[in-house]
């Protein structure tokens, strides 16, 4: 659950890392081109950001996940049957 919230509030913060540099290149600069522009800029600081956070997820802390089960989702525990 920690990193569905985790992967959600990276989400929220790249989202207003776009919002305020946006708002200043409107200002300056009042035509498409300043979308592009933070368009491409927020591409490359995600993809910087989620890239680092996979490669210290996988790589360095050896946790990659299984076949057919996503990472955020908990590992299924076998309950023994007291009898």
């Amino acid at each position: 659950m920690k990193k569905l919230i985790y992967i959600f509030l990276v989400i929220v913060l790249l989202f207003l890392l776009t919002i305020f540099p946006y708002l200043i290149l409107v200002s300056f600069f009042p035509s498409l081109d300043s979308y592009k522009i933070l368009l491409f800029i927020y591409i490359i600081i995600s993809g910087i950001f989620l890239g680092k956070y996979w490669w210290k997820y996988v790589y360095i802390l050896n946790k990659h996940p299984r076949k057919g089960r996503p990472f955020f989702l908990p590992k299924k525990t076998k309950k023994k049957n007291k009898k």
